[in-house]
């Protein structure tokens, strides 16, 4: 069901709801929009991703609910292989005279394997016959890491199984227009050297971000999540800019959190990585600097076969970084991410600065890791009806309370709407539960945790989803009664795009408060 979860941001259903609404052809059509490319070509903003669409029967079923639905752009490659199937589809469309292919935009990618230039030019010209088209939209090079395959275009591999690299020159293969999972140095290489320069890079959606930031900004939104990881960091830079220089915000109204890459956890790397989250994010401090997990990697490989090698860095080697760039007033707080109870100890017992933050959704070691969290400083918690540990959290809260270690103003709480309890009836009861769940008299920031209702999810295999087709106007008016009763003190929305977030701020009483989501894709 791979295929289905990448749909259930605009339309989730089920196995079973597609056959329905398929037939029923939807009346709801996708609305979306298109980013023009340097060479002119508009590039839609919404589309369907195919990846590990392993089912023939799945996804043939998904693409024809997704083109009634108003889909219009689908994403595929060589190594999803599955480019014959959508292919067979998109044919019987074009053939009924449903669609025409100029409606369509296919985007396709070259595989590792297949970057000599003579190598190139077949793949390509069996894309186009597997797709059964005449031309593709964008074509990509689905990577910087090219190997070697055998006169049968099998992979080579070395005595220790491993792919072989090939060192061919990127501009060797550049026939296509488009490049996908290349860092920037790889791009600004291949630029300088294309007499077609890359149209498109496949990766981070800076139009989609800088709108979603847009209408956050307008919608009363100050907090902005982040990290190196998400490669977004020089987008919310440029944005943020803009917005300081034309006067509507100034630095001391937002809050950034920003977090350190588990590549770069040595002393050396972090220090650099800390000055360039700085730099792209053109700022002179970052309220809330993460370390974003316990694990460092010397590198981290994607391609089959590839290992990624370790590095064996002291958390506290990293953390006496995070403490330089915090005396300088570089890093107003820091702290932690995905740590567990022993890494939280370790690091708190040998700071100089202690944590002052703890971001984690290890439920296992949860009260431990709160004890911790609480001793070092920590007075944010973040959990939702989804994590299934508000009971925990409220009992340990509840102790602390009692014991006076802790009043209930000391502690910020935000919690989350479960996506099966959109409807009115279900989200008053999601909310008073939550309350008594966490026992406590208010909660201080509650979201609608995504913009996908269901009746009921299943996991199990044969089992199917029923989607729960709520206005979120309507699920939205609960939070406000209860914003109004003072059990809320702040509401808002996580995980919604710009469009649901602008169709909800539209027609509320009392508008958003806070967006919650990692801006990455």
């Amino acid at each position: 069901m791979a295929l289905l979860h990448q749909m259930q941001a605009q339309y989730p259903f089920g196995h079973g709801e597609l056959n329905e609404m398929s037939n029923a052809r939807l009346s709801r059509k996708v609305q979306t929009g298109s980013i023009k490319m340097s060479n002119g070509v508009e590039l839609p903003l919404f589309g369907l991703g195919t990846w590990l669409a392993d089912s023939p029967e799945e996804l043939e079923l998904a693409l024809k609910v997704a083109l009634d639905a108003g889909y219009r752009y689908f994403d595929t490659a060589v190594q999803y292989n599955n480019e014959h199937i959508i292919g067979k589809v998109l044919e019987k469309y074009f053939q009924s005279g449903s669609l025409k292919r100029s409606d369509v935009f296919i985007t396709s990618k070259l595989p590792f394997y297949g970057h000599r230039p003579e190598d190139a030019e077949r793949h390509i010209e069996r894309s186009l016959k597997r797709l059964r088209v005449d031309y593709i939209d964008l074509y990509l090079l689905h990577g910087p890491y090219p190997c070697k395959v055998d006169g049968k275009g099998d992979l080579l591999q070395d005595e220790d199984g491993k792919p072989i690299p090939d060192l061919i020159p990127h501009i060797d293969t550049w026939r296509a227009i488009g490049v996908s999972n290349f860092n920037q140095e790889q791009i600004h290489d291949l630029y300088n050297q294309a007499e077609i320069p890359p149209h498109n890079l496949q990766s981070k959606d800076e139009a989609e971000l800088k709108g979603a930031l847009e209408a956050a900004i307008d919608a009363g939104y100050r907090y902005i999540d982040t990290a190196t990881l998400y490669q977004n960091e020089h987008i919310i830079g440029e944005f943020l800019e803009e917005k300081f220089n034309s006067g509507k915000l100034k630095r001391s109204d937002i809050f950034i959190t920003s977090k350190l890459s588990l590549l770069d956890h040595s002393p050396e790397k972090t220090d650099k990585n800390i000055q360039e989250s700085l730099k792209k994010l053109r700022i002179d401090y970052i309220d809330l600097y993460l370390i974003h997990g316990p694990w460092p990697f010397k590198n981290f490989a994607f391609g089959p076969g590839q290992q990624s090698e370790v590095d064996l860095v002291p958390h506290i080697d990293t953390w006496r970084v995070l403490e330089k760039y915090y005396k300088l007033g570089k890093l107003k707080s820091i702290g932690l991410s995905n740590f567990n109870q022993q890494q939280i100890q370790a690091v708190y017992d040998q700071a100089e600065i202690k944590p002052q933050n703890l971001q984690s959704k290890d439920e296992a070691e949860l009260k431990g890791a709160l004890e911790a969290a609480i001793d070092a400083g920590y007075r944010y918690i973040d959990t939702a009806t989804l994590y299934q540990n508000e009971h925990i959290i409220g009992e340990f809260l509840e102790e602390k309370f009692n014991s006076g270690k802790l009043k209930r103003s000391d502690i910020f709480i935000t919690s989350k709407l479960s996506i099966l309890d959109h409807s009115p009836e279900k989200a008053d009861k999601n909310i008073q539960e939550s309350l008594k769940k966490l026992r406590t008299d208010y909660i201080d920031l509650y979201l609608i945790h995504g913009p996908c209702p269901f009746k009921n999810f299943a996991f199990g295999p044969g089992q199917q989803s029923e989607v729960d087709l709520v206005p979120h106007i309507d699920t939205w008016r609960v939070l406000e009664k209860y914003y109004k009763l003072g059990k809320l003190k702040s509401i808002g929305l996580s995980n919604f795009n710009q469009q649901q977030i602008q169709a909800v701020y539209d027609q509320a009483e009392i508008k958003p408060q806070n967006l919650q989501v990692d801006f990455f894709s």
